[in-house]
């Protein structure tokens, strides 16, 4: 140990926090630039680098790393059979017409789902039948999505395996001579948090959850005053043109959305179409161009859209004439998919899905006209127009999902009974003690595609690359602060805090600061970065680590106070219509509660001392 590894490790600490928060490199590439660099410069007070290739590398061998990939595949496949939306759907039957009872029918299906599956595919499957029920009793999704999400984030305290986050900390806890958790060691933990989170929105919670009018398609996306029609009048300049040659392209600000020729659609035009007299074109773009198009073409304009493009689902487009199948629907961009930060140019949309993006809304803020160098974030909301086929094609291969309820037809229901038993054999050989969790997870993943219930290109495409190079490049970080006695260093000062307390409270500090750091970074990189100091303070007061070491892991999942703290609340921000405020109303009480419960049943469990 010496004050140079110290200096370097720390240094590194505060560049990939600054780096994770701004975002300006992807989180994983941020990661594996930390590893490369612990490896590449020297430590002083030994030979070679701050850690060596071993232990640079030791993420992508990590027992955590390798479940967290299994766990990706066993989530597909249960999703892919069909059983996650099966399960979800008939328990909504029993979900009453009141947003209360509703919420807590839909907490009752996705927390404990989430101790066993990872909670995106759980709420990607439960966004649309949580949305259909608050509109079929007269509310908004937004009345019941915050619930739904809030509840699959608790469901990962419930097991081992319930979060990569509990994962990544009970494989960290040998590093500091700590006995690793079992399988269902702190599931009473995640079913107390659960019981507060049900208590809440029975009581106060529901009434602080926003019910909040979605709008037409028009109204969350912005979008009037941006598209106009025009017609090419007879014995126009126009007529025979191509849209190349009247500038109608996202290069000039402009695209043309569809043409309307007499009982004919031509959805997304290519460039070289050819307008003719009398044709109709809907186009999109700034006011300013649309206004200038009528001088600078020979178009005539028409009258404003007043209520944009019609905002269909799959299943009203089914009905219409076969040469008018185009459906406009709208996407979110779910964390892990191989779309998340390029630009649409970049990912090649428009060819490669055959499908045309309208607009993007990111958050509050919505992006129209030339959408080329639009970069994608987890959780944006893309208003697609295509075939059908196209906008199925589009979800199952990008990781998308519809924000409404749509039957799909190619779930593989003869393999629900095998996929659930696949995940059932898993769960048992590892909580019985038969085989470690990680042989037991891979054994799994395995099995999903001998069994017939994932193809190949879906195990490979089920698993989210950048939470695995994530974890494979945070894990040395975790090292260097362990072996650079960085760790130390930190802890000794949380020790002059910590000894003043009485040891529960001083558990309560601990579990409410990683909950709260979470907020701004992820919760592997805050697992990563504040086991070793819990721990290493917990240790130097005399005090048992492993309810430190637990507090951590669990309160990594407790990010309810902003949209951007865990993945399930991105996801819901757009499609619920929320405003940033909304979390930290709703949130902040119910994070409050958990932050002083939670600590008191870990400690139950695992004395202190």
């Amino acid at each position: 140990m010496g004050a140079w590894e110290i200096g370097v490790v720390l240094t590194l600490v505060v560049v990939v926090l600054y780096l994770f928060v701004r975002e300006t490199l992807p989180v994983s590439v941020t990661a594996m630039l930390a590893a490369a660099l612990l490896m590449l410069v020297p430590a002083r007070s030994w030979g070679g680098g701050i850690l060596t290739p071993e232990e640079g590398l030791s993420g992508f061998s990590s027992p955590a790393t390798v479940t967290v990939l299994a766990m990706f595949v066993l989530s597909a496949g249960i999703q892919r059979s069909g059983a996650m939306e099966y399960i979800s759907h008939f328990l909504a039957r029993w979900a009453g017409k009141g947003p209360r009872r509703q919420a807590l029918t839909l907490g009752a299906v996705a927390g404990p789902m989430s101790g066993f599956v990872n909670n995106t595919p759980v709420v990607a499957v439960m966004i649309p039948v949580a949305s259909q029920l608050a509109r079929n009793s007269g509310h908004h999704p937004s009345s019941l999505l915050m619930p739904l999400s809030f509840f699959a984030m608790l469901g990962g305290t419930l097991t081992l395996i319930g979060t990569s986050s509990n994962l990544l900390g009970n494989a960290l806890m040998p590093e500091y001579g700590l006995e690793q958790f079992e399988f269902f060691s702190f599931t009473l933990v995640g079913v107390v948090a659960l019981v507060v989170a049900a208590l809440y929105f029975l009581t106060i919670g529901m009434k602080l959850v926003p019910d909040r009018a979605e709008g037409d398609v028009v109204d969350r996306f912005d979008l009037k005053g941006f598209m106009a029609e025009f017609e090419v009048p007879e014995e126009s300049p126009a007529d025979g043109k191509s849209l190349r040659e009247l500038d109608l392209l996202r290069g000039q600000g402009l695209q043309v959305i569809r043409v309307f020729r007499g009982v004919h659609v031509i959805p997304s035009p290519r460039s070289s179409l050819r307008v003719r007299s009398k044709d109709v074109l809907l186009v999109q773009g700034s006011r300013e161009r649309l206004e200038d198009l009528p001088e600078k073409t020979g178009l005539r304009s028409l009258a404003e859209l007043e209520h944009g493009l019609k905002d269909e689902t799959v299943e009203e487009a089914d009905e219409r004439e076969e040469e008018e199948r185009v459906v406009t629907a709208e996407l979110v961009l779910a964390p892990g998919s191989p779309l998340e930060d390029q630009t649409l140019s970049q990912s090649v949309f428009r060819d490669r899905f055959d499908a045309l993006v309208l607009a993007v809304r990111h958050g509050d803020r919505v992006a129209i006209g030339p959408l080329a160098d639009t970069r994608l974030k987890a959780g944006d909301v893309l208003l697609v127009q295509g075939h059908p086929d196209a906008i199925e094609r589009l979800e199952n291969a990008a990781d998308f999902y519809l924000t409404r309820a749509r039957e799909r037809t190619d779930f593989r229901k003869d393999k629900i009974a095998v996929a659930l038993g696949i995940l059932t054999l898993v769960v048992l050989t590892a909580a019985l003690g038969w085989t470690s969790i990680v042989a037991a997870a891979l054994g799994g993943a395995v099995a999903m595609v001998l069994t017939g219930c994932l193809r190949i290109e879906e195990f490979i495409d089920a698993v989210h690359w950048n939470i695995i190079l994530l974890l494979a490049g945070i894990i040395p970080l975790g090292i260097a602060l362990g072996k650079s006695g960085a760790a130390g260093l930190l802890a000794t000062g949380l020790v002059g805090v910590g000894g003043h307390l009485p040891p529960l409270l001083f558990l309560i500090v601990v579990f409410a600061a990683t909950g709260l750091i979470t907020e701004v970074i992820s919760n592997n990189a805050a697992v990563v970065l504040l086991l070793p100091v819990a721990v290493t303070a917990a240790v130097g007061l005399g005090l048992d680590g492993r309810p430190f070491a637990l507090a951590v892991m669990l309160a990594s999942s407790t990010s309810m106070l902003t949209p951007v703290g865990y993945q399930t609340n991105t996801m819901i921000y757009a499609p619920g219509n929320y405003r940033f405020s909304d979390f930290m109303r709703v949130g902040g009480p119910l994070n409050l509660l958990i932050f002083v419960t939670v600590p008191f049943v870990i400690a139950w469990l695992f004395p202190l001392r």
